[in-house]
């Protein structure tokens, strides 16, 4: 009797020390399988309140999760509290759950101070539903406001709040249980213009093998991490696989705003004499609504870009205005000299689809011509306010696409000035 008492006491012993070596570094949670079955659909998470028991550093986050659970996917996290709310994400993984035992991952480590509150989050990902345990202690738990969640937001917003409070679930300064390989993601989540473009990092620990397989809902991401971002508004998912176990993969989430609207003019500037004309082009890019509202300081502007100059010298500016979105604009100069000596030149448009023309002049004739436009002429005329009475010039136009070649000369003509 006394041998089997001592083998009892010391199998108390043991399991008493086990017990107290499983819970060293336990930081914060519920640690116990709780009575409560609860559960959310999938894409609705739920956040549980807790309070930090100790000072340290968390690094990995465990909960129970029910012989009932059919998900193929948990996300868990840890919150922030403010006035009593969840607000910013702190650390989070996910991992794919073994039902009926204790499931533990690790995540990014997230330093956590004693007698502080946070929440615990639970989300499901991808098919299926999760079950979980918890219970009713005098606090409340809370919903998140959107159903259609791909990752644990950075920032929270509270759908309902609930009564339901202990989360079977805790975080430690390390782990231990079902799951020891993980993968985390960082950045969680992303804004990002339509077309732009995002550098993802992935971390793998629990192997040698840190290797992992990008996939992204939306858009396209190289093998890299380099994400870019669909043409189309909307919230995307970017996921990394763990190559040496797919059953382990992290989520990021990328918001995809419309691209900004930018206005550009051609010519960026433009010499005319008082009363002349010059045609201007605008390029709206970021909006399908293309058109523009068109200004000037002095002269007058059609509705199409076609400047007239008034009857004073001076410098004006000639503006277009997004239609779309109207704090965007461009501007271009005009400078407008007298008519005194001048010599304009005007020629019919290329038939070869071109961005604008460039005037050359020489004082012989066949040359050698040098280029006297500051800018490309998008119109088929020029005036030439350099000349001087009693002068002879000879002019020829060049065509110039949008890759930048140059057509040959043109004819030449000559202009005599009195």
């Amino acid at each position: 009797m006394r041998k089997y008492l001592s083998q009892s006491l010391l199998l108390f012993l043991f399991l008493l020390f086990s017990a107290a070596f499983l819970s060293a570094g336990v930081l914060l949670g519920d640690q116990n399988v709780e009575s409560t079955l609860d559960s959310n659909a999938d894409g609705r998470a739920q956040a549980f309140q807790t309070t930090a028991s100790a000072n340290g550093v968390l690094s990995s986050l465990s909960m129970y999760v029910d012989p009932t659970s059919t998900a193929s996917q948990i996300e868990i996290g840890l919150y922030s509290d403010a006035g009593g709310h969840p607000s910013s994400l702190l650390t989070q993984a996910v991992f794919t759950p073994q039902a009926g035992v204790w499931n533990t991952v690790s995540v990014p480590p997230a330093a956590v101070v004693s007698g502080t509150r946070y929440w615990i989050a639970v989300l499901g990902l991808g098919s299926g539903r999760p079950y979980f345990r918890d219970t009713m202690k005098g606090c409340t738990s809370e919903g998140s406001s959107s159903g259609t969640l791909a990752a644990l937001p950075a920032a929270w917003s509270t759908g309902g709040i609930w009564s339901a409070c202990a989360l079977s679930g805790y975080g430690s300064t390390s782990g231990s249980g079902g799951v020891t390989i993980s993968v985390t993601v960082a950045p969680a989540s992303a804004s990002l213009r339509a077309a732009g473009t995002q550098q993802f990092t992935a971390t793998v620990t629990g192997t040698s093998n840190t290797a992992v397989t990008w996939s992204a809902s939306g858009g396209s991401i190289s093998s890299g991490g380099m994400y870019t971002a669909p043409t189309s508004t909307g919230t995307y998912t970017v996921k990394a696989t763990s190559a040496a176990d797919t059953t382990k993969s992290a989520a990021a989430t990328v918001t995809v705003s419309a691209p900004a609207v930018a206005v550009s003019i051609s010519p960026a500037s433009a010499s005319i004499i008082t009363r002349g004309t010059q045609q201007f082009a605008a390029t709206v890019t970021g909006t399908s609504n293309t058109a523009v509202t068109w200004s000037a300081s002095g002269g007058s502007i059609s509705s199409g870009g076609m400047y007239t100059a008034p009857t004073t010298t001076g410098t004006y500016t000639v503006k277009a205005i997004s239609a779309a979105d109207t704090t965007k604009s461009a501007s271009a100069t005009v400078t407008v000299a007298a008519t005194t000596h001048s010599a304009t030149l005007i020629w019919t448009a290329s038939t070869s689809s071109v961005v604008g023309y460039n005037v050359y002049r020489a004082t012989q004739s066949g040359g050698p011509y040098t280029m006297i436009n500051t800018a490309l002429q998008a119109g088929t005329s020029y005036a030439d306010l350099s000349v001087q009475a009693g002068s002879t010039y000879y002019y020829v136009v060049t065509a110039v696409n949008s890759s930048g070649t140059e057509s040959v000369n043109s004819s030449q003509v000559t202009a005599v000035v009195p």
